[in-house]
């Protein structure tokens, strides 16, 4: 019985150290926040829950601006150090069944389930205001800025449609002079 016990614990053991392991794989890093091998995942989780009609979901799509220009006139170090403040921006404001990612460089994904565009967009300038207010020790009395883009799933979209929507709103943001959030037109 002993016997029986300790290979039992043992097991119980290795299943839980493969499941931490699967949830970081799941981890971007220096962000900490999920990656995008999570995203796909989730993505297909949201579309699928949609056409089933237990959510309504939103994706946000964020992005540093004028990055490279951080990265090149403070360092690359620095450029992680405002990627790391947004990403924890991000998590500050993205609690309960709010999921966030990093994309990938300096863009980030925001999913949401079942709340409204404007609570939406609320939490989404939030995190605008508060990253423009964050204060780098290296930057003196410069900000920075992020444009961002909001997509609603339309009962037409695959996840490929959707990112592409937000993908376009950010960047009708950016056009429109950046450190803005725009709504996508095509739901």
């Amino acid at each position: 019985v002993n016997y029986q016990s300790e290979q039992i614990d043992f097991i119980y053991s290795i299943s839980q150290k493969q499941m931490e392991l699967i949830q970081e794989l799941k981890i971007e890093p220096l962000t900490k926040l999920y990656n995008r091998t999570a995203l796909c995942g989730a993505l297909a989780s949201f579309v699928k829950k949609f056409q089933n009609g237990f959510i309504k979901p939103h994706m946000v799509l964020i992005d540093i601006d004028h990055f490279k220009e951080i990265n090149d006139t403070f360092g690359h170090a620095c450029g992680d150090k405002v990627l790391k403040a947004l990403a924890r921006i991000i998590k500050e404001n993205m609690h309960g069944i709010r999921r966030a990612f990093r994309y990938g460089g300096e863009e980030f994904i925001l999913l949401f389930e079942n709340e409204t565009s404007e609570q939406v967009y609320d939490v989404v300038e939030k995190i605008r205001k508060e990253f423009f207010d964050e204060k780098y020790d290296f930057a003196g009395e410069s900000h920075f800025t992020v444009s961002a883009g909001i997509s609603k799933l339309n009962s037409q979209w695959n996840d490929t449609t959707w990112f592409n929507s937000a993908d376009a709103a950010m960047y009708r943001a950016k056009e429109n002079g950046r450190n803005q959030i725009i709504v996508s037109e095509n739901y």
